[in-house]
């Protein structure tokens, strides 16, 4: 307010609608219950669309996309409806600013039904086969409750919105109606009741795109805001009394990261404790057939195979070996030659895939067994053993699941691993009948013969492989869980083979290559190192090991090296155990635990842990998103942030098409087609240019640090709740899907975040804090995260990377973008579209401005009330415009 001398007075006033320091929603817990439960059904339906939905853009690509536009787009605008309403002051909402959050609501739902009958009859005609990222029990339950929602809450927001454009058009609410309120009004007052003219008074103007966006301004006329209680508030002038508990919090602000940083430290500290950790377990029923008393007698064909392998004459392939074995045993078995399409990534090989009927199956499902094909000793080994075990097991009566044996090539090279897993990556593309579905000769990655027979579907695969050890006589067998994008193996089949290594071999558990407590008495191993190494594995290997790519089919897989010193007799008995524990499992596999880390190979911690450590670091994110909305008045929405975003999304399509179609190296040919490889360009002096190159140089360059130094924000403080808020989400994202990029992107970025876009007017900060920010671009990031752990990252960067200054950041890159247009991971995708963005966006926080400004404009100037009298009189101005001024450059 202000006094007879032109003084402004703050007046503290706590309301019913003061929450959290401002006055902007009703403290009701009901009312905010039923908000939270809004936000968790429009959650659940971009969960049904990211994990069944979307499965279907293969087979019909622009029905696919044009729908998840359409639903993106409701999805939006409901939500910023829904918010824009509940967060705006109560009852002093100015007409003319009115948009229907029923109404998005209403046909996001009708739209939701509409997909989730169109998913479900192609999922049903598809029997299930590659329509979602779950099995079909799990579709079935999402895609149920998703067109329960859907018609649910259709009719119940379809009747209020109509309920409310019924209210608009007569000017009277429904009590008022069943009042007959009209029938007492005089002929002359109807008249005067205009339908239409409501509608333009409450949704602001004549009709245009404005009614349905609900970020755009107020239409705010002098009688509105005369006779809105708006007008009472903008006098009021402020001065709401806040939580004192979060004011506190907010004065310690610059302390907060070294707080939340101790906080992460000591709670992981004692969450990966294995004293305080879960204990793994299992079920009886599938367990104890694995218990039992192996019989395989067949170590002596074991021998007679490897010796028949080993002097197998260079005019024989390994294919044609196997499929001789195969005719001698009276078995089924086939080859398959795939070759890939990837111009970047130029592999060919030929699978040998093979069945196992079972006596009392019904052919309804199966279990996958995959073992690599190579020269090597121990590949040879492996197949003679894995042989004889098919000899044995086609002899048993008690199976009651098929077998499918396939043996991939991968090559004899380094790289052998990721070639295997492309190739089982064909098989099961073909397995899965997706061409069935799609009528194309090839998936867009790789081409490959049809599978010509058929079994089940596979609730679960393991890869064998003579990748353990032996240490003084105690056998370690080797196990991998982590799959693609951080998928990990359902615990059920890593306890089960566990619980078979340690009672009947004897064995102890190598997990990820790495020792534990309980894997050897003769030395002392730190307990944080196997979790440490299976979150560094799950956030930055993409593919682990042959098994990886199984998870993409919803075939539960994991990897067994067993140990190199088991004989033909042991080896053959563990894979029959094994074989008869996953033979009984009566449902395709509990579950309850597919987000877990491991501890050793008999604790490990859950989802409910883990993700308090995360929520620690990213709380000083969340703690200065708060601080600069309470600041704020209005937003100003920057158009450079989907700008940025934009020019990310086409960053990532040109490398994923230049490397899937072209290769690593390109030229300009303007006079033709605009991208060639090498080989194709007819001109001897055309530039030839390096895909990772000019990726590593586009991703360096600072743009943000140019574009918000030439053309500043309107309003640093929203800026910096789009960067925090967009950072936040995605670490949470990210925690539940991969927790271990998840944790790690969160040590790396919110401190990075958190000190680039606090308050600074200081010249020399601003330049320092500007110039680090343009050194630390993503890229960089990363590279120095490989120069620090080099225990950890020389696994998967071979040392010739080292040689160079730029081979490190190359080797990465090359490393992600072949696993996204190979097998379709994530990382290339999170590094364009969200943190190249992102990094690019805070130097609008980073460089300097004008302190004092800034917060002048957060808080509008006074205004007294119009008085009825210049209404009266017909006085057209409009009150003084709230907005922010611009930020001043120095």
């Amino acid at each position: 307010r202000v006094d007879s001398n032109n003084n402004k007075m703050s007046v503290f006033i706590r309301t019913k609608t003061n929450c959290c320091g401002r006055s902007w929603c009703v403290r009701d817990p009901c009312g905010i219950m039923c908000a939270v439960v809004t936000w968790f059904l429009i959650a659940y339906g971009q969960v049904c669309v990211f994990m069944v939905m979307l499965y279907s853009w293969e087979t019909y690509p622009i029905h696919t996309v044009f729908n998840f536009l359409i639903f993106e787009t409701f999805s939006v605008l409901a939500v910023i409806s829904h918010l824009k309403t509940m967060m705006t002051d109560p009852g002093a909402v100015a007409k003319g600013d009115c948009t229907e959050e029923t109404m998005y609501i209403a046909l996001l739902s009708m739209h939701a039904l509409y997909w989730g009958i169109w998913q479900f009859v192609l999922c049903v005609g598809a029997e299930w086969q590659k329509c979602s990222s779950l099995t079909p029990p799990g579709t079935t339950l999402l895609l149920i409750f998703l067109l329960f929602e859907s018609i649910l809450f259709a009719i119940f927001t379809a009747v209020m919105f109509g309920t409310q454009i019924s209210s608009i058009c007569n000017d009277e609410t429904t009590i008022e109606s069943m009042r007959s309120r009209n029938a007492m009004l005089d002929d002359e007052e109807r008249q005067r009741n205009n339908s239409w003219k409501n509608l333009q008074l409450v949704f602001g103007g004549p009709f245009g795109i404005r009614w349905f966006n609900p970020l755009a301004n107020p239409f705010v006329s002098r009688p509105t805001f005369e006779y809105s209680k708006m007008a009472l508030e903008i006098a009021k002038d402020g001065g709401l009394a806040r939580p004192k508990i979060l004011d506190r919090i907010i004065r310690f602000r610059k302390f907060i990261l070294i707080i939340a940083y101790l906080g992460a430290y000591f709670s992981s500290q004692y969450l990966f404790d294995p004293v305080n950790m879960e204990v793994t377990r299992i079920s009886e029923h599938s367990l104890m057939p694995g218990l039992v008393t192996p019989k395989f007698d067949k170590s002596g064909v074991a021998i007679q195979l490897y010796r028949r392998l080993t002097d197998l004459p260079k005019t024989k392939t390994q294919q044609e070996f196997i499929l001789e074995v195969f005719s001698e045993f009276g078995l089924q078995c086939f080859t398959q030659k795939w070759k890939s399409t990837i111009a970047g990534y130029p592999k060919r090989g030929e699978n040998v895939y093979g069945f196992i009927r079972g006596h009392r199956n019904d052919g309804a499902e199966a279990q996958l067994i995959v073992v690599q094909l190579g020269r090597s000793e121990s590949a040879r080994r492996m197949i003679s053993r894995m042989l004889a075990f098919i000899d044995y097991a086609k002899e048993q009566v008690y199976w009651a699941r098929d077998f499918v044996i396939v043996f991939v090539d991968g090559g004899d090279k380094k790289e052998s691993i990721d070639q295997a897993a492309f190739a089982l990556d064909a098989f099961l593309f073909k397995y899965q009948k997706i061409e069935a579905l799609t009528s194309k000769q090839s998936n867009g990655t790789v081409i490959a013969d049809e599978i010509q027979s058929q079994t089940g579907a596979l609730i679960a695969g393991v890869v064998y492989d003579l990748s353990g050890m032996s240490i003084k006589g105690q056998h370690i067998i080797n196990i991998q869980t982590n799959g693609l994008n951080g998928q990990q193996v359902n615990l059920d089949v890593f306890n089960g083979i566990v619980k078979i290594a340690d009672s009947k071999h004897h064995s102890k558990v190598a997990i990820y290559g790495l020792m534990h407590r309980h894997a050897s008495p003769y030395k002392d191993y730190s307990p944080y190192d196997v979790p440490f190494k299976a979150l560094f594995t799950q956030a930055f290997v993409s593919i682990e090991g042959i098994h990886s790519v199984m998870g993409k089919y919803g075939v539960q897989g994991l990897t067994v090296g067993l140990s190199h010193d088991y004989s033909e007799r042991q080896a053959g008995q563990f894979i029959e155990e094994v074989s008869r524990m996953l033979n009984n499992v009566l449902e395709r596999l509990h579950q309850s635990y597919f987000m877990y880390v491991l501890s050793d190979d008999m604790h490990f911690i859950s989802i409910a842990l883990f993700v308090i450590p995360i929520g620690i670091l990213i709380s000083p994110l969340v703690f200065l998103v708060y601080f600069e909305w309470k600041k704020c008045q209005v937003f100003h929405f920057p158009l450079t942030y989907p700008f940025i975003h934009f020019i990310g999304y086409m960053l990532y399509l040109f490398t994923t098409w230049t490397y899937k179609h072209v290769g690593t190296r390109y030229v300009f040919q303007w006079t033709q087609y605009p991208f060639i490889g090498k080989e194709g360009c007819d001109g001897a002096f055309s530039p030839l240019f390096d895909l990772m190159h000019s990726f590593l140089l586009f991703s360096v360059v600072p743009f943000g640090l140019y574009a918000f130094y030439k053309v500043p924000v309107p309003c640093v403080p929203t800026m910096r709740i789009f960067c925090l808020v967009e950072t936040t989400l995605a670490i949470v994202a990210l925690a539940l899907t991969n927790v271990g990029l998840g944790i790690f992107t969160s040590a790396v970025v919110v401190p990075v975040v958190f000190l680039m876009t606090y308050e600074s007017y200081q010249r020399e900060r601003s330049i320092f804090r500007s110039g680090m920010l343009a050194i630390l671009s993503p890229m960089v990031v990363l590279t120095a995260v490989a120069y620090s752990l080099p225990a950890f990252i020389t696994v998967i960067i071979p040392d010739k990377a080292y040689q160079t200054v730029i081979g490190v950041p190359v080797f990465m890159l090359q490393t992600m973008i072949q696993t996204d247009a190979a097998n379709g991971s994530w990382h290339l995708f999170l590094m364009t579209c969200v943190a190249w963005p992102v990094w690019n966006m805070i130097f609008a926080s980073s460089l300097r401005y004008d302190l004092d400004i800034d917060r002048a404009n957060m808080t509008p100037p006074p205004t007294p009330a119009p008085s009825l009298a210049s209404t009266a009189a017909g006085t057209p101005e409009d009150p003084p415009a709230r907005g922010f001024g611009k930020r001043t450059k120095k």
